[in-house]
């Protein structure tokens, strides 16, 4: 299996995608507006990156930038930046999996499992549920 890279730096990843361009490049970012997300997504898709990591904040991610990164064959990933976080949490999870995140960052494994339980149990319907609940180490 490949490794996925993700960093801040965005001369890292570029120089990353130059020398092994087969293993995917996430440009990790802290915004505080949509604005600020656009950018970021602007910037790694002109860059060549494979999609952006941002900080799951229900304020900033929404279904445009994630359809607009999709639609561009990239991928968005979220995080939360502590244990236990105050955006690590059901109303989070609920708005990024509405929003059609493809990854999020969790510090909170067993909660996650219960959660995506009782979805399942609500009949939810979850694209590519495996890969989106899974929490990153």
């Amino acid at each position: 299996s490949q490794l996925t890279w993700i960093s801040f730096s965005l001369s890292a990843l570029v120089d990353i995608k130059r020398r092994l361009p087969d293993h995917k490049a996430y440009l990790i970012a802290y915004v505080s507006t949509p604005e600020e997300a656009f950018a970021v997504a602007r910037l790694a898709v002109d860059s060549g990156m494979d999609g952006i990591d941002l900080n799951a904040d229900n304020s900033v991610v929404n279904t445009e930038l994630v359809e607009w990164l999709h639609a561009r064959g990239k991928e968005i990933a979220v995080w939360v930046w502590k244990a236990p976080g105050s955006n690590d949490k059901e109303s989070v999870w609920e708005h990024m999996e509405q929003c059609g995140v493809d990854f999020f960052t969790s510090n909170l494994p067993p909660a996650l499992v219960g959660w995506r339980a009782r979805h399942a149990q609500h009949g939810h319907r979850h694209r590519d549920s495996a890969r989106r609940s899974a929490p990153k180490s």
